[in-house]
């Protein structure tokens, strides 16, 4: 990769997280992607990985003094992770399998952050706000650079719970069930017969959440929930009430360039 982007293992990550902010970060960002294993495991783990940042010319150690530095353009982009503002996930769900792209924002710097077969942390720097919202549009199918699109007017207000589970029950329902459910929760007729179709027709379920601070997990009830069928596209926006509600809207996945570009500026 290029100056500013890297193909890390989640350990080397972890290590260099530990490096900038402390053991507890460390431990933490191996928590979040491995689950539990004991410090023994977590100490040998990011032990192998700072010999394998210092063959790959990432990490210095001065060996009288013991002193270690980052790589500069490494450390800059490991700092954007670890002392972020906030950050976007964006999640979808393709036959089963989840694919998540995050973004992490910390004043201008911004870092994209995939993980490849649950074990290669691709870290790169965006080059600013068109930049991530061209890679979301893609991540979401959608060819980058096409035109944003203002969000539509919602066309009706459900509880947030029901969106989860509605998918869960496409496996076992029928169109006319669903239709039924998210009549009697307030759609209007069209427009839960139209919804129930494009749940049984799916081509995936994803969603876009901003989350605030420095959690690894993104925060509950802020953000977006997405369904894209063959015939049509639709956004629930997340409104965190006491009990969550969720804003439906009809829309165009170039809508998605919208509501990108509302949790960045």
């Amino acid at each position: 990769m290029n100056q500013d982007g890297y193909r890390l293992s989640i350990e080397e990550v972890a290590f260099a997280m530990g490096h900038i902010g402390g053991a507890e970060v460390a431990s933490g960002f191996l928590l979040a992607l491995l689950g539990e294993i004991s410090e023994q495991e977590a100490n040998g783990r990011l032990y192998s990985a700072s010999h394998s940042l210092i063959a790959r010319g990432y990490l210095d150690v001065d060996l009288e003094s013991s002193e270690s530095k980052l790589d500069e353009t490494l450390a800059m982009v490991i700092s954007t992770l670890v002392g972020n503002d906030f950050s976007i996930r964006c999640s979808r769900m393709v036959s089963g399998n989840e694919q998540v792209l995050n973004f992490f924002v910390h004043g201008d710097e911004i870092v994209e952050h995939v993980l490849e077969k649950e074990v290669v942390s691709c870290l790169q720097r965006m080059s600013g706000v068109d930049s991530v919202v061209d890679h979301c549009l893609m991540f979401f199918g959608v060819p980058a650079g096409s035109k944003a699109e203002p969000l539509s007017e919602p066309v009706g207000t459900i509880e947030a719970s029901l969106v989860e589970e509605t998918k869960d029950a496409v496996d076992g329902g029928s169109k006319d069930e669903i239709a039924a459910r998210l009549s009697d929760a307030g759609l209007e007729a069209t427009v839960a017969d139209d919804l129930a179709e494009d749940f049984m027709t799916q081509e995936y379920r994803g969603a876009i959440l901003r989350v605030e601070g420095k959690d690894l997990e993104p925060a509950s009830g802020k953000g977006f929930l997405l369904l894209k069928s063959p015939k049509r596209f639709w956004s629930f926006e997340i409104v965190p009430e006491e009990v969550p509600l969720a804003r439906v809207r009809r829309g165009t996945p170039a809508q998605l360039g919208s509501l990108i570009e509302g949790f960045l500026r």
